[in-house]
């Protein structure tokens, strides 16, 4: 007896027909996003280290610099992307830049924490050896395993789903 799935094919179904990002544009926005987050990261340590050389130094401001490393970088990350793939922009600068945006499985916005929980999902995808970025190349929706995990595609901008029916509301 044939599966539910399988009779209507929803797995090879895409009714909008979205044009997905491919692996390279993906790999170029990234690159772009780490420079950027990494320039600011570096800037923030160096007006701190700044401050260790004016010889304003004691275990707390070690301790303080210690937390800014160990957890506000990932904090900031998941915060820069959560922020920017939940505007209206749909993507980071990078993703900006090279003119693609993450959107729901439908082709529609994402929320804040979607998107958090997507690039949350990107620490798994960097443990497996970066197996989880790779995906891309071999999946019918170039979707890496972290987009799997938060139910999001990246597309490029030029594709569109259609309008989004708007609901009746009462006053």
């Amino acid at each position: 007896m044939e599966k539910f799935d399988d009779i209507l094919d929803l797995e090879e179904q895409d009714p909008f027909n979205l044009d997905y990002a491919d692996f390279g544009t993906r790999l170029v926005a990234h690159i772009i996003d780490n420079l950027i987050l990494g320039a600011a990261f570096f800037g923030i340590i160096g007006v701190f280290a700044g401050f260790e050389s004016a010889g304003a130094t004691s275990d707390s401001f070690d301790a303080m610099l210690g937390f800014l490393i160990i957890l506000g970088a990932p904090i900031g990350y998941l915060c820069y992307h959560g922020f920017f793939e939940s505007s209206k922009y749909g993507g980071s600068l990078g993703k900006m830049a090279m003119k693609i945006r993450v959107t729901n499985i439908n082709g529609y916005p994402v929320s804040f924490w979607q998107a958090v929980g997507r690039n949350a999902g990107k620490f798994i995808s960097q443990i497996i050896v970066y197996i989880g970025f790779l995906m891309v190349l071999w999946t019918p929706k170039r979707q890496a395993l972290h987009d799997t995990m938060a139910n999001t595609l990246v597309i490029n901008k030029s594709s569109s789903p259609p309008p989004m029916r708007r609901s009746i509301e009462t006053v």
